[in-house]
């Protein structure tokens, strides 16, 4: 139901890994070119201001469905939160001043994504107003939740969301940023946003859903209720969420000492303790960051591996990547390495690194994952895929711009990385894959 799409394009937050050699033959100006262009792509996917989109970002340039509406033939646009989110903490890399175009549009969406949620709680799933999809025509003007059966199946499309843990934490960690941002802009007031009437209580209203309606007796977040299944990358991605949440509250609301407070950051410190404590999962003593496929219904990794099938190998590395699991050695990463190298090697080329099927999270977070062992095969692996990605991910001169928003993002955060090292003249660089976990 929900993984393949969102496997393919986060994410973001890792350290640094070294390439050796030189990134390519571009100039610094290829680069930033191509930078120019992947963020205005972004940025044209934003509905204005003055229609009832406003803010809001489509999804791709494509139509997800056509519908009948006064007649006519009328192409609709899916918005899907969890993917502009990516996208937004990317154009908060292009900001240069205060108030510039992207800070602005950054700002748009946080405001449409607000408004579009309840005050009250408990929230409820059958309101459209919730945490959900939403479907525009070009012009922004006609809007729906639940595009017609016909159309799309409604048992996934209708009034729904791809994880209801998982997005609003994600939220939170752009809501971080972008103040962090506002901070190192200089602005009179970088506050001034989270000030707006309600918007603390929305914010609060989330983590006190994802304690009482998400969080399980493991300390851990189910994806939503209707789909009650406890994804490493979901719970990684609340971890760092929950986090970021408590920080608005100390930093922005004065409000450190609150018990909601307190509860993000012990709901936070529980999904950390007990994704690193694999053991507590007993099926083949599988580590946590292989429940997805194993424990919990949705079918044995196995196939994926044999079919050579990133999807399956994404999960793994996850845990070390969002800074969960902080022993780069242990038993369970190590142990996942294992399962990628048996299942890569040959596949493309003897390191298999991805030159033949290059994709821009995989390329990078592969090898940022082996640079992290102490073996020194690993880490060697782990540069050549790095080198890998440098030279067929990232080329400037490719006009292949990202069919749709979250790749858009990935890739602009890439390039920005690119850009970091070549303007300080160095021939060898690092990626320094934005950080958001501080």
């Amino acid at each position: 139901m929900k993984k393949k799409t969102k496997f393919r394009i986060l994410i973001l937050f890792f350290a640094s890994f070294l390439i050796e050699g030189n990134i390519s033959a571009a100039t610094l100006s290829e680069y930033t070119n191509a930078r120019d262009s992947v963020a205005k792509f972004i940025l044209s996917l934003q509905y204005p201001q003055g229609t009832p989109a406003a803010g809001a970002f489509r999804k791709s340039p494509n139509a997800a469905y056509y519908d009948q509406v006064e007649g006519k033939d009328t192409m609709m646009y899916m918005v899907e939160p969890y993917f502009t989110h990516i996208a937004c903490i990317s154009l908060l890399t292009m900001s240069e001043t205060d108030n510039d175009q992207y800070m602005q549009a950054v700002e748009n969406w946080m405001t449409w994504y607000m408004d579009k949620i309840t005050q009250g709680y408990p929230l409820q799933s059958t309101d459209p107003a919730y945490i959900v999809n939403y479907y525009y025509d070009i012009t922004g003007n006609i809007q729906t939740t639940c595009p017609p059966a016909d159309k799309m199946p409604t048992s996934i499309y209708c009034n729904q969301i791809d994880a209801e843990d998982s997005d609003p934490a994600l939220f939170f960690l752009l809501a971080y940023r972008y103040y962090l941002k506002k901070v190192e802009l200089g602005s009179a007031n970088p506050k001034a946003w989270f000030q707006t009437s309600g918007y603390q209580t929305k914010l609060e209203n989330f983590v006190k859903f994802i304690k009482s309606d998400l969080l399980t007796a493991y300390n851990l977040t189910i994806a939503k209720r209707s789909y009650a299944i406890q994804y490493t990358m979901d719970n990684v991605e609340v971890f760092l969420g929950l986090d970021a949440f408590a920080k608005i509250e100390e930093n922005i609301y004065n409000n450190a000492s609150a018990t909601i407070t307190t509860d993000a950051i012990n709901m936070s410190a529980g999904i950390k303790t007990a994704i690193n404590d694999w053991k507590m999962y007993p099926l083949n003593k599988t580590p946590a960051s292989y429940l997805d496929f194993k424990l919990y219904g949705v079918g044995s990794c196995d196939g994926f591996l044999s079919a050579k099938n990133m999807y399956a190998f994404t999960p793994m590395i996850w845990p070390s990547l969002f800074g969960v699991d902080t022993d780069f050695d242990s038993e369970a990463a190590n142990y996942s390495r294992n399962l990628i190298n048996d299942a890569m090697t040959g596949w493309n080329n003897p390191d298999w690194t991805m030159s033949a099927a290059s994709n821009s999270f995989w390329d990078v977070a592969v090898g940022y994952f082996f640079t992290m062992s102490s073996d020194p095969s690993y880490q060697d692996l782990g540069k050549k895929q790095a080198e890998s990605a440098s030279s067929v991910s990232f080329k400037p001169s490719s006009k292949d711009i990202a069919s749709y928003i979250a790749d858009a993002g990935w890739h602009l955060l890439n390039l920005q990385a690119i850009i970091s090292r070549l303007e300080q003249g160095t021939v060898s660089y690092e990626f320094y894959l934005y950080k958001l976990s501080n």
